[in-house]
């Protein structure tokens, strides 16, 4: 999610695309191979058909792909940080869960990015998806 953009992929859900290829791409021309694996970014907001379109894009970029991040983080006060793409109650959405859904499909892990404040938020999330691989790796 470092937000490099190439709009010449034509659809929104399509634009980071070449992202998720420069990291493949720098992998194979690194001293050791580096990295082994990656994770890219789907605006879930899409639902489930978009984002399948562009998790089969990611996965032909990048043959190392193993998860997607879409950040929650979302806090009321101006002065927190709130993820770019994130609003209130955002992952109870039907197009959230539709588009986190082909990330299940598609056998991917998906990143989780909360505050301690959206805890329960995640503890539903992740109860409604009982069959997904999940990674909490940041939490403040």
């Amino acid at each position: 999610e470092a937000q490099y953009v190439d709009k010449k992929g034509g659809k929104p859900e399509f634009f980071q695309v070449s992202e998720t290829k420069l990291y493949y791409d720098n992998s194979l021309t690194a001293p050791i191979n580096l990295p082994h694996a990656c994770v890219c970014f789907v605006d879930l907001r899409l639902g489930k058909d978009r984002v399948a379109a562009a998790l089969a894009k990611h996965k032909e970029a990048n043959p190392n792909l193993r998860g997607l991040r879409h950040q929650l983080a979302w806090h009321p006060d101006p002065l927190v940080f709130s993820a770019r793409h994130a609003h209130e109650g955002m992952s109870r959405t039907e197009n959230f869960r539709g588009g986190l859904e082909a990330v299940q499909e598609a056998g991917l892990t998906f990143d989780i990015f909360v505050y301690h404040t959206q805890l329960k938020e995640a503890a539903d999330l992740i109860l409604a998806f009982p069959d997904m691989r999940f990674v909490l790796d940041h939490v403040g």
